[in-house]
């Protein structure tokens, strides 16, 4: 289990999946597409930083929910793009 939870999260999302559409779970962040209204999305991408930050702080990453909702630019569309840019976006250096 990651450090942040659905029950964590500040905003609502879309929780609903089509068929076919079941999390997949991975380690690693990658070209998948990513939807910022997806709570799956979310929830996996926060918890990733916080793995790759090795943060305990759930404050901090939800932070970085904040980010995504109000500053993700449009033109960024795969989990990487917008991992990498929450990344930077955060103060850290490039670590993916």
């Amino acid at each position: 289990m990651g450090l942040i939870e659905k029950k964590d999260l500040k905003l609502d999302y879309d929780w609903s999946t089509q068929p076919g559409d079941g999390p997949i779970k991975k380690d690693e962040v990658d070209s998948t597409l990513f939807n910022s209204e997806s709570g799956d999305d979310v929830l996996s991408l926060l918890n990733k930083y916080a793995e790759k930050k090795e943060s305990d702080d759930k404050q901090e990453v939800l932070k970085a929910e904040d980010l995504i909702s109000s500053d993700l630019p449009k033109d960024l569309n795969t989990e990487k793009d917008v991992f990498d840019w929450l990344w930077t976006k955060m103060g850290n250096t490039k670590k993916t």
